[in-house]
């Protein structure tokens, strides 16, 4: 197909003309208006593990909101008595670690237990506040860094879980109080 210069990248514009709705359900596929869904995140949800998978949606989705929604494989189940530490917070994590990392220790004064108070002059530095850019909490060096208010919340006994590698993700993190985000991102 040839285009006119002044109409290069806008075939988007141009389907519709020639009668095709390039996001109606059963369209030819154009991988136009669509959503990536990520792989790597893992979510707590009443007690049982999930991972995403990777996919595509069209959007805006004219199905019904599950044929909408990106894929989440079901995993472990917390150990029996124990729940999530948030519901629905979800993690960019490798499914072992955020099976650990997600769910409730069984006491609730755990939750706090693998941190220690930060001295009143614990500062950040400046690559503490890079690494808070569009985070809630982040772990950093064995601290857990409250990006909210830019300070030191606690300190990690054991260090970060696991060497850092778990990070908040989703609208749940903007919940999360201090023993919450320990309990998630401190080595227990």
């Amino acid at each position: 197909m040839l285009l006119p210069s002044c109409e290069r990248g806008c075939v988007w514009r141009l389907l519709p003309e020639k009668g095709i709705d390039p996001v109606a359900p059963g369209a030819a596929y154009f991988g136009l208006g669509e959503v990536d869904c990520p792989d790597g995140l893992a979510r707590c949800v009443g007690g049982v593990i999930e991972t995403s998978e990777v996919a595509r949606r069209p959007s805006p989705c004219h199905g019904n909101p599950e044929a909408c929604a990106c894929p989440w494989r079901v995993g472990p189940r917390c150990a029996e008595g124990r729940r999530c530490v948030a519901d629905g917070l979800e993690v960019l994590a490798a499914p072992a670690a955020a099976a650990e990392q997600l769910c409730a220790p069984d006491d609730e004064t755990l939750l706090a237990r693998p941190a220690r108070p930060v001295p009143a002059s614990a500062a950040l530095t400046e690559a503490d506040r890079r690494s808070c850019e569009g985070e809630t909490f982040v772990c950093s060096g064995s601290r857990v860094i409250d990006c909210r208010a830019l300070s030191v919340a606690l300190t990690c006994t054991k260090g970060c879980a696991p060497d850092g590698e778990v990070v908040l993700a989703g609208p749940g993190a903007a919940q999360l109080t201090a023993s919450q985000a320990v309990a998630v991102l401190c080595v227990r």
